[in-house]
């Protein structure tokens, strides 16, 4: 992350000072007693954009339910570049929501009553969103970056890039 913020801003590296990343941020606002919804539910935090991977979410989610399993998908975030095409697809699904007005004091209960948090992008510099999450109790799936695999091996499920293209048979 370091070498990367000091490339596209270009900054010395010696002026590049790093910080240790924290979860305690929704912690300490979560609910004490802690509620898992049922049927499970996977939440999936950010902006619908291309480089979250919010397509795929979609996909694998789809097929899960159409295997019979019984589950809810939860987007929470604001529209982005992927927002228009799949806004009908959610709109169409009773066991999918879009809250595309997050409040940050919900937050807290809403990570926490999930069952997984879903957490896919091209590209992070830090591991806070799933960082937070663990430390609320859900199961993490992350993309295979270097800042998660750092702060959360062996705390989450890591989807590659080449995986999540799963055959839909």
């Amino acid at each position: 992350g370091a070498a990367a913020a000091a490339e596209r801003l270009g900054l010395p590296s010696d002026r590049i000072h790093l910080a240790p990343v924290g979860c305690e941020h929704w912690v300490r606002d979560a609910p004490a007693r802690r509620r898992r919804h049922d049927p499970p539910s996977l939440l999936v935090l950010g902006a619908l954009r291309g480089g979250r991977r919010h397509d795929r979410i979609l996909d694998a989610f789809e097929r899960l339910v159409s295997r019979g399993r019984e589950a809810r998908l939860f987007f929470v975030g604001r529209d982005g570049d992927a927002a228009a095409d799949l806004a009908p697809r959610i709109a169409a699904r009773a066991d999918v929501q879009w809250l595309r007005a997050p409040r940050e004091r919900d937050m807290p209960e809403l990570v926490s009553s999930a069952t997984l948090l879903v957490h896919l992008s091209a590209e992070e510099l830090t591991a806070v969103t799933p960082l937070e999450a663990c430390a609320l109790g859900p199961a993490v799936v992350a993309s295979r970056l270097p800042a998660f695999e750092e702060a959360l091996f062996p705390l989450s499920f890591y989807v590659d890039d080449a995986a999540e293209r799963v055959p839909a048979s």
